[in-house]
């Protein structure tokens, strides 16, 4: 079942749900009001007809007379028709042939008496029906009040109980998968591409999964060729840098070492594998040779150092190694600032160049040495023999002084 037509079954049992609410609620309100209009309606009839018969003995004090006949039979006639209490019947048929021996001219005084005794007796027979009709349905209304009362109660209670269900359980349907899903792409993004997502039925969610998971597996694929290739080829450079000839001590950014070859082990007396991965600050204080090449100035002058059973001379060099910073990529960065990712420390063993050079200044001091000697013999003796107190000197002689100087 697709996102969209759970969203609208969902949403539509919300809308039944409070339509069903607002039904029970208009059925019982109604329900109310009626029984309100009966009790208003007829019995109220009944009071007030009762009470237009006892208005029109009054004004005649008590009797019955041409006077107050018309609206005596009147208000009669009028409950009659609106008789709805049992025993109201007998007595307003009672009433009625009271009314009628009255109005005959053949009845005696003591007859008469009695039909008037009559007529009051079933006017408050009448009167107490209805009145008592009153308080009961009354009463009646009451209760089915508080019955409907505990009915809405119930019904809103169980509204409530489901509303609030599907409020909190319905949000989670769309919530989460969504939060499997950003925590499935939290820990695709710190290289676990062994997370999977499961989700049960046919809808886009298992869809997105399906997706998800065949995203992680091309990604862990491509990752596995790469980190075979990365591998092969730091094998192949520490195998480079581990032949070379020059002592060679690889710093990351945080001043740890990172790699040093069998020269520089050597050199620094230290081991490789004890090493690597340690602060070279803390190595320092206890490794004055460490110490000396992080704090030498980069220079010309070879430094001196006791290696090979004999004084070597190693020329230091230092390089800072600088990569592109993506760490916060920018699509409107035309150009990417590096940044530090460590040092390499290099020294280059010249101690057989610095022997060369000290033949040299021997050979040249030697060669000086000895030739200094007879040259300054021939430059005496050719300041004698220009000397006239010894003897003049004839045109050849002159010649060759000169090409001797």
């Amino acid at each position: 079942m697709k996102i969209k037509t759970k969203l609208r079954l969902g949403f539509g049992f919300l809308f039944l749900v409070v339509i069903s609410f607002g039904g029970i609620s208009l059925y019982h309100i109604n329900q109310i009001s009626e029984r309100s209009k009966v009790i208003l309606k007829d019995n109220y009839k009944s009071l007030m007809y009762v009470n237009e018969m006892r208005t029109a003995l009054d004004n005649e004090n008590g009797n019955i007379n041409l006077n107050n006949n018309s609206a005596f039979d009147k208000a009669l006639k009028l409950e009659e028709k609106n008789v709805t209490e049992t025993g109201e019947k007998n007595a307003v048929i009672a009433l009625r042939n009271a009314f009628t021996a009255i109005k005959s001219q053949n009845i005696s005084s003591a007859q008469k008496n009695e039909a008037m005794t009559q007529i009051r007796l079933q006017l408050r027979n009448i009167d107490e029906l209805n009145m008592n009709a009153i308080v009961r349905k009354n009463d009646n209304a009451t209760k089915a009040t508080e019955k409907a009362t505990i009915y809405l109660s119930i019904t809103a209670f169980v509204s409530f109980l489901i509303l609030f269900t599907f409020i909190v359980n319905f949000p989670g349907f769309i919530a989460n998968p969504l939060r499997e899903l950003l925590e499935g792409i939290k820990e695709i993004s710190r290289k676990n591409y062994k997370q999977r997502l499961e989700f049960k039925g046919d809808d886009e969610f298992s869809e997105l999964a399906l997706a998800f998971n065949k995203m992680a597996l091309e990604l862990k694929n491509w990752d596995n060729t790469n980190v075979a290739h990365l591998k092969s080829e730091k094998q192949r450079i520490e195998t480079i840098i581990e032949q070379m000839q020059d002592a060679i001590i690889g710093l990351n950014e945080k001043q740890e070492i990172l790699f040093l070859n069998k020269v520089a082990s050597q050199l620094l007396n230290l081991t490789s594998s004890n090493v690597i991965g340690k602060s070279a600050t803390e190595l320092a204080q206890k490794n004055e040779l460490l110490k000396r090449l992080l704090t030498e100035k980069i220079g010309e002058e070879p430094v001196k150092i006791y290696a090979n059973d004999k004084e070597s001379y190693f020329v230091l060099e230092n390089r800072e190694i600088i990569i592109p910073n993506f760490d916060e990529p920018n699509e409107q960065t035309l150009i990417t600032v590096g940044k530090s990712a460590g040092k390499v420390y290099i020294l280059k063993n010249v101690t057989k160049f610095k022997e060369l050079d000290e033949a040299k200044t021997n050979f040249i001091a030697t060669v000086s040495h000895e030739l200094k000697t007879p040259l300054s013999s021939i430059k005496m003796s050719l300041k004698l023999l220009n000397d006239e107190r010894v003897g003049l000197m004839n045109e050849e002689q002159n010649q060759l002084i000169n090409h001797i100087k």
